[in-house]
C-alpha cells in the first residue's frame, strides 16, 4: 500500500512524491508472518488499529493458530468459515479477557500523601466504584471513585471499645472485604504487647493465653431516599471469632448473605494455608433497617 503526497515548491510547482515505507505498506504475506508470531493478546488487539490489520487477520492459518491457543473446545473449529472463525475468535477471546491491559479503561488518582493506606485496602469496581482503606484508630474510611476525584463517602469505627474494656486504640484493622451487596466487613485484631513493654518475671508461661479473639465486624450498606446509599458506624453487627493465638489471618472475604471466611497460617505450617468458615442462622439487619441488632449464633467451624 502506497501513499502520494503532493508537494508544492516556492514557485507554485506541484509535484508527486512516495510517501516513505512504512509498515502498511509491507505485503500482506508479511503481515500474516508477523501476526503468527503474536501472542493471542497481541493478535487481538491488532486487529483494532486500523482495517488493514483487520484484513490482515482473515487467514485461516493465523486464526486457528491463535484460537488453539486460548482456552476452549476446539472440536469443529476447522469447519468453520473464515468470518465465524474470526467471530469466535474475538468472542473466545473477550471472554477470558484476552488484551484486557490494552482495552481496559483506566483512570490514575493522585491522592493527598498519607490520606489513603494501600497497605490495608479493598476496591470494589462498579458504577461508582468503592475503596475502603484502614486508618489509625481502628477508623476505616470509604472513598467513592468517579471520573476525576476520590471523594470520602464514610467515616466508620466500630464498637469494640466495650469489649472487655479494651479501648478502640489498642486494636488492629487486619484485613478488610466487601460483599456483592457492598456490605464492608472489618477484621479486628487485639494489639500485641509492645516489646519494650516490662513483663514481670514472675509470670508463669503456663498461665500466657493459647487463645485469642478477632472481631469480625460488618458494616451494612444502608439506603435512604434523600441521600441515596451510604454506610454508618451506628449500623454494624459484631462476630467474636475465638482462634488459636498463633494464627495470622492472610485473606478474608464476606458474601452477601453475612457468612464470612478467613484464610489464614500458622507458624506450624508456614508453607499451607487454612480456612474458617464464620456462618450465621440469618442476616441480623437488611439494607434499610434501623432497629436494634438481634441476638447472634454463629457456627464456626475449620477445614483442614
Amino acid at each position: 500500500m502506497e501513499y502520494n503526497v503532493m508537494e508544492y515548491n516556492e514557485e507554485g510547482e506541484s509535484s508527486l512524491k512516495k510517501s516513505p515505507p512504512n509498515l502498511l505498506t509491507l505485503p500482506t504475506e508479511i503481515l500474516q508472518t508477523i501476526t503468527w508470531h503474536l501472542d493471542a493478546s497481541a493478535f487481538f488487539t491488532s486487529m483494532l488499529t486500523c482495517k488493514r490489520f483487520k484484513d490482515v487477520a482473515l487467514c485461516r492459518r493465523n486464526i486457528l493458530h491463535h484460537i488453539f491457543n486460548l482456552p476452549g473446545i476446539r472440536l469443529g473449529l476447522e469447519d468453520l468459515e473464515t468470518s465465524q472463525l474470526l467471530l469466535a475468535f474475538r468472542q473466545r477471546a473477550a471472554k477470558y479477557l484476552v488484551g484486557a491491559g490494552v482495552l481496559a479503561d483506566v483512570t490514575r488518582y493522585d491522592p493527598v500523601p498519607s490520606t489513603i493506606s494501600f497497605s490495608k485496602a479493598v476496591f470494589s469496581p462498579g458504577s461508582p466504584a468503592q475503596l475502603a482503606t484502614a486508618q489509625n484508630f481502628a477508623t476505616v474510611h470509604v472513598y467513592e471513585l468517579t471520573s476525576h476525584n476520590v471523594r470520602l463517602k464514610a467515616s466508620l469505627q466500630s464498637h469494640c471499645c466495650s469489649w472487655e474494656a479494651v479501648a478502640s486504640t489498642d486494636l488492629d484493622i487486619i484485613k478488610i472485604a466487601f460483599s456483592t451487596s457492598r456490605d464492608l466487613a472489618v477484621l479486628y485484631k487485639p494489639r500485641r504487647p509492645a516489646q519494650n513493654q516490662t513483663v514481670s518475671p514472675f509470670v508463669d508461661e503456663l498461665d500466657k493465653p493459647d487463645t485469642q479473639i478477632l472481631k469480625l465486624v460488618t458494616f451494612h450498606r444502608l439506603h435512604a431516599s434523600t441521600k441515596g446509599y451510604f454506610y454508618s458506624s451506628d449500623q454494624q453487627e459484631t462476630r467474636d471469632i475465638v482462634c488459636d493465638i498463633a494464627i495470622e489471618p492472610v485473606g478474608l472475604a464476606v458474601a452477601s448473605n453475612g457468612k464470612a471466611c478467613i484464610a489464614y497460617k500458622t507458624p506450624v505450617l508456614k508453607d499451607s494455608t487454612e480456612i474458617l468458615l464464620i456462618g450465621r442462622n440469618a442476616k441480623v439487619m437488611d439494607a434499610c433497617s434501623y432497629g436494634q441488632s438481634q441476638p447472634l449464633f454463629i457456627d464456626i467451624f475449620e477445614l483442614l
